[in-house]
């Protein structure tokens, strides 16, 4: 569903240091070859049209989604396993592997099986694991693990992105996004305007904006799998 050339990031003496790989993205209408100089209203545009596929999440009982995200948990603490989740639910019908899952993989799609939930859940919940399979390396166990205010914090973030692409940090920010936090360059590049993206895309030579579309896919799918207060 999505195809992304960033595969490593790494802090190095609190330095960002990032590696990429060819980069393809095959779903959305952002490329890197695009000479539109405003790419924030297609990031809005392109985050919109996709939140709607996530809705389906709040469909499921509570403790469904508490239990798959759960075991999402558990996917993402191995690179691997959450991309073998992705290409699994992308074709559910190939039949058996050559080699059995990780358990982890195993136990999540049993879930989901037994959870009954609809077509449309299950896309909502491909989506969301399609997206992070496209972050960082090391970003989604931060973003499933972040607690209830922090997330809170960053679908504030998503949100104000989509309604005039204006989002800001409050004042006191929850301790991950504060200026030393592991999740700050999330929210910082949450808040990116027009310049700062195109200031990362040359600085990375790739395009940034793909980059803020799965990372506030990422977020909105999480905050839908969140509790209720």
């Amino acid at each position: 569903m999505f195809a992304y050339g960033l595969v490593e990031i790494k802090f190095k003496d609190k330095k960002l240091d990032i590696s990429f790989e060819p980069w393809t993205h095959k779903q959305s209408r952002l490329s890197c070859d695009s000479s539109d100089s405003e790419v924030l209203p297609q990031v809005r545009e392109e985050i919109q049209m996709k939140e709607g596929l996530l809705r389906p999440l709040v469909e499921l009982p509570e403790s469904s989604r508490r239990d798959l995200l759960n075991k999402l948990r558990e996917v993402v603490e191995d690179g691997e396993a959450l991309t073998l989740l992705e290409e699994t639910l992308h074709q559910p019908n190939t039949g058996a592997s050559a080699r059995p899952p990780p358990a982890a993989v195993s136990s999540f799609l049993d879930l989901l099986d037994v959870s009954g939930v609809s077509s449309a859940a299950r896309d909502a919940v491909h989506l969301l694991v399609s997206a992070m399979d496209n972050l960082p390396e090391g970003m989604p166990p931060l973003l499933t693990s972040c607690d209830p205010e922090t997330m809170r914090v960053l679908r504030q973030l998503v949100d104000a992105l989509q309604q005039d692409g204006r989002a800001t940090l409050p004042e006191s920010p929850p301790a991950p996004l504060q200026e030393d936090g592991g999740l700050r360059w999330v929210a910082d590049l949450l808040c990116s305007t027009e310049q700062t993206l195109a200031e990362l895309s040359d600085a990375w030579n790739r395009p940034a904006p793909v980059l803020l579309e799965v990372l506030a896919l990422s977020v909105l799918g999480l905050s839908l799998m969140q509790p209720r207060a």
